[in-house]
């Protein structure tokens, strides 16, 4: 059996490829896992739901078996992530929508490769990073605050969790929250080192902001990263509430 595996890895290896045993300490989605499990998390709130790559992480590799409510301001794909859900129990689809610190209308930035689309103007250093992240396209959206849509909601019926994934808009988000926060005992938020869309607030100023609200760091993870020079420019950063 050693030398199959070493036979193995050396094939591997002449395809640029390489074997490395998993750790469970600093594997970052074991600790979501963890976390989840930890704090009984039974209700994730999908802040920025996309196609629904997260939502179905979550439950197809995370075995997660709670309720998701994913909100998607973009009209072709909210569609999309509508169609995804219905395959799977207890997830449910927001109406299309934004979220963030105003209860109202607004516009939503459509990019090439639909990750990249904000709220926000895109900066220059993200376009020259990642050419397909530019804006071909924008919509109108209605845009609601998550203290407004929480007795809806229920959020004090679950063990809450919030996930936030909106293109340098985490901090509207949390301060659309400010009243509700208290009554999630996670949160997921996507962190940028570097300003990405104009108007946006670094790593550092989210951090703070959560902690502030009493959470503490779980485990952090890489994003998207310049992949010509290797630095990390956005962060997968997960925080549960301090006991």
């Amino acid at each position: 059996m050693k030398n199959l595996n070493t036979l193995v890895k050396s094939m591997l290896n002449n395809f640029g490829y390489d074997i490395h045993k998993i750790n469970s300490s600093s594997d970052p989605a074991i600790n979501l896992k963890k976390g989840l499990q930890k704090n009984n998390i039974d209700l994730v709130l999908d802040i920025g739901g996309n196609i629904g790559q997260f939502g179905k992480w979550l439950v197809d590799d995370l075995s997660y078996k709670g309720k998701i409510i994913s909100f998607e301001p973009i009209t072709t794909v909210h569609n999309e992530l509508t169609s995804v859900s219905s395959n799977y129990d207890n997830w449910v689809i927001h109406e299309r929508c934004a979220i963030g610190d105003v209860d109202g209308e607004t516009i939503i930035n459509i990019s090439k490769n639909l990750v990249s689309s904000s709220l926000l103007p895109i900066n220059k250093a993200h376009t020259n990073i990642e050419s397909n992240s530019k804006y071909i396209s924008s919509e109108k959206t209605p845009i609601f605050k998550i203290d407004s849509l929480a007795k809806q909601i229920d959020i004090d019926g679950y063990n809450s969790l919030l996930k936030i994934d909106t293109q340098g808009f985490e901090k509207e988000v949390l301060d659309g929250a400010s009243k509700s926060l208290s009554s999630f005992k996670g949160i997921i938020c996507e962190l940028s080192t570097a300003t990405l869309y104009d108007g946006q607030s670094l790593w550092v100023d989210v951090i703070s902001q959560i902690e502030d609200a009493g959470f503490e760091l779980w485990s952090i993870g890489n994003g998207f990263t310049d992949h010509k020079t290797g630095k990390a420019l956005q962060l997968d950063s997960v925080f549960f509430r301090k006991e």
